[in-house]
């Protein structure tokens, strides 16, 4: 589903599992109940689309698009490396020992 637009959509009880979803549009999209295990959202543009509780530990959010108060990413679920890439996005630079 590689450069999808699902833009303006209204999207409940979404389970996208292992799916390429890498370059896709989410231009204010209501999630509800969705789910994303092990997807590819490389570069993808979720810009006024809240992930609030959405978990994307899994996925790859390499280049992940968001608007310049990052309000899209409030409430999602990442894991530390993926922390360590969005902290990034904020300018913040992170020091390995």
């Amino acid at each position: 589903m590689r450069y999808a637009e699902f833009s303006e959509a209204s999207i409940r009880d979404l389970r996208a599992r292992k799916t390429n979803l890498a370059e896709t549009l989410w231009h204010d999209v209501s999630l509800k109940r969705s789910a994303f295990e092990s997807c590819d959202l490389t570069r993808a543009d979720v810009f006024r689309t809240p992930l609030l509780g959405i978990d994307l530990s899994t996925c790859d959010i390499s280049g992940i698009i968001v608007s310049s108060t990052f309000r899209e990413l409030r409430g999602c679920i990442v894991g530390p490396e993926q922390a360590v890439q969005l902290a990034g996005l904020l300018g913040i630079q992170v020091k390995e020992d």
